[in-house]
């Protein structure tokens, strides 16, 4: 069994941040996930998808070059995931990985939303998506079994739900 690394960014990820959230290069990137002997590398940029074309090109440079033959490229997208549109919120981080090209195109689609959604929240640009957007893009372009969902780190409500827990199992009894 092999590991097959899902959750990626490169310095496109940088683009409505206004820090460096990665400085990593694409091509680095891949090339040190093959010499690590992985079995894929998914590029997961904070709500951008400008990188996939980079990517998709040095993918088939490097399978022209005879470099790779059983390493996988995926795409997809790290999305800010919230219940509704509001300033000064948690903007969760979930992972979409498109499965195929509807699932990319669903990724697009996803994507133009949250960039249509954008406001501006204690000093940074943000793009949410709400879990009805993605509801209803899912169900309106089929997109059932064209996208692996994943949560994201410990922006994710999963985590941040786990780090609850965590924290009030650290409360001596009595306390608050």
């Amino acid at each position: 069994m092999t590991y097959f690394s899902i959750h990626n960014h490169s310095s496109y990820s940088n683009a409505l941040l206004g820090f460096a959230d990665s400085i990593n290069d694409i091509k680095k990137s891949v090339d040190y996930a093959i010499d690590l002997g992985l079995s894929g590398y998914v590029l997961t940029d904070h709500e951008g998808l400008s990188g996939h074309a980079q990517l998709l090109h040095y993918r088939d440079k490097l399978e022209t070059d005879g470099k790779i033959k059983d390493f996988t490229i995926g795409l997809g997208n790290e999305i800010y995931l919230v219940e509704e549109l509001i300033q000064d919120q948690k903007f969760y981080h979930h992972l979409l990985i498109a499965k195929d090209e509807i699932g990319h195109k669903i990724l697009r689609i996803l994507s133009s939303q949250a960039w249509k959604n954008s406001f501006w929240s204690r000093g940074l640009q943000r793009t949410p998506i709400t879990r009805d957007q993605v509801k209803e893009i899912m169900e309106r372009e089929n997109g059932k079994g064209h996208l692996i969902s994943s949560t994201a780190c410990l922006g994710s409500v999963e985590a941040q739900a786990f780090l609850n827990i965590k924290a009030s199992e650290d409360v001596p009894f009595g306390e608050e």
